[in-house]
């Protein structure tokens, strides 16, 4: 199935601004979803299993999750790649929480890239397709938008500049070390 990905986001940018829904409508407009599908919802001790999983940010995924359900044609793309996939909330459900870490709820609210990065994540869960795009586009794109690749990458940058600060302060050291032992040479 193809998720209209231009239209999602013009419609959810067209609503008025809201936090993420409390995680008890999250769990039941999420589990909706796969009634709609004639499928089996997630029982409650995969719900209970997964807000203790370590998601820090389960809330609040899944409150923004429900929202954009709510307020856009996200719903109805999300439920035609169900019946399609026939895939069980078991499966899809564990695999998008883990890819969207660790987006917040602030951010993809905020951020149209978090959100953009989230809604295909969520597509891509559900083996869904973005329309206008073959999957080897859509998976370059995900992959430019990955923000845990962004912060590995600003790990990596601000490792490097210590490692460039404490180069520096070392040769600084040297160089004093050497000039006051010419010094001392001369006097």
């Amino acid at each position: 199935m193809t998720f209209d990905l231009a239209r999602i986001r013009k419609q959810i940018e067209q609503a008025p601004l809201s936090a993420p829904l409390p995680v008890d409508l999250g769990t039941a407009a999420v589990s909706d979803l796969w009634r709609l599908a004639n499928l089996a919802p997630a029982d409650d001790k995969y719900w209970r299993q997964w807000a203790r999983a370590n998601w820090p940010n389960f809330a609040q995924q899944l409150g923004m999750l429900a929202h954009f359900l709510a307020i856009s044609d996200l719903r109805v793309a999300s439920v035609a790649a169900l019946r399609a996939g026939r895939a069980s909330a078991a499966e899809v459900l564990p695999q998008f929480l883990d890819r969207v870490q660790p987006l917040t709820g602030e951010m993809v609210r905020a951020n149209v890239f978090r959100q953009e990065e989230f809604l295909r994540r969520w597509a891509e869960a559900l083996q869904g397709q973005i329309e206008g795009e073959t999957p080897v586009d859509s998976a370059r794109r995900l992959q430019s938008l990955d923000y845990r690749k962004t912060l590995a990458e600003l790990h990596e940058a601000e490792e490097a500049r210590k490692r460039e600060f404490n180069a520096r302060a070392q040769a600084l050291k040297e160089a004093a070390e050497r000039d006051a032992a010419a010094r001392g040479w001369r006097e």
